[in-house]
């Protein structure tokens, strides 16, 4: 079935006492990992999801590092929170990384992008559709399709977009042996000010994805973005 194309159009106090919240969260860390999950949380705590304690975790300043850049003041604010995972017996930077590789073991990227003012007056739907892979162009040119896609209206004016789709490296139209399909489950979700956004995806090769589907699906809905 044809995927409906997307326009490109531009857009983008107590002392001794422990707090009920606090606890609730020690309690589902502690219950987290003992279910062999282990539960990461952005610096301003309204993000957060679950991975495998197994899974091996890039830092902001491994993934920095590996693409050549440096953790300067600028990158902290634009970038003040980045995190990935591999799951492959081999974890590397570059698997996280290069985007047009169809990694055989899953990998997550989490990420809390700052935006501008500029950014902030011409965010969009399609500005989070499009943050990771240009999915409006590959869509529009049989590089990719739309597998599944829900708009989020969220408590206290959070907004965003989940969305599932393939990327297939050489086109749709081409059934060759190097034909790769990288399957990717990302949700974007823009806080009330938009003043945020915070960024999750998840994605391997196309068989690898249906083989950890029950996994993959598990760690999708543990990313929550929420107001405290």
């Amino acid at each position: 079935m044809r995927v409906a194309r997307f326009s490109t159009t531009p857009r983008a106090r107590g002392v001794f006492r422990v707090p009920a919240l606090l606890l609730v969260a020690v309690l589902a860390l502690t219950a987290c990992r003992g279910s062999g999950f282990d539960y990461i949380g952005s610096p301003d705590r309204k993000a957060y999801f679950k991975v495998p304690l197994e899974w091996k975790k890039f830092t902001k300043h491994d993934l920095l590092a590996a693409s050549g850049q440096d953790v300067s003041d600028a990158t902290t604010q634009t970038l003040p929170w980045l995190v990935a995972y591999d799951a492959s017996p081999q974890p590397a930077a570059d698997h996280v990384l290069a985007l047009q590789a169809a990694v055989k073991h899953p990998v997550v990227l989490a990420q809390t992008v700052a935006l501008d003012f500029a950014s902030r007056d011409q965010i969009s739907l399609a500005t989070i559709r499009n943050q990771i892979y240009p999915v409006d162009e590959l869509v529009n040119n049989d590089g990719a399709e739309i597998r599944d896609y829900e708009e989020l209206a969220l408590e206290g004016g959070y907004r965003g977009i989940r969305i599932e789709y393939d990327v297939i490296t050489q086109g749709t139209s081409m059934v060759t042996a190097g034909n790769q399909v990288i399957r990717v489950h990302q949700v974007g979700i823009i806080d009330h000010a938009s003043e945020n956004l915070y960024l999750f995806a998840v994605r391997c090769e196309a068989h690898c994805y249906e083989e950890n589907a029950k996994l993959i699906d598990q760690i999708v809905e543990s990313w929550q973005v929420k107001e405290l």
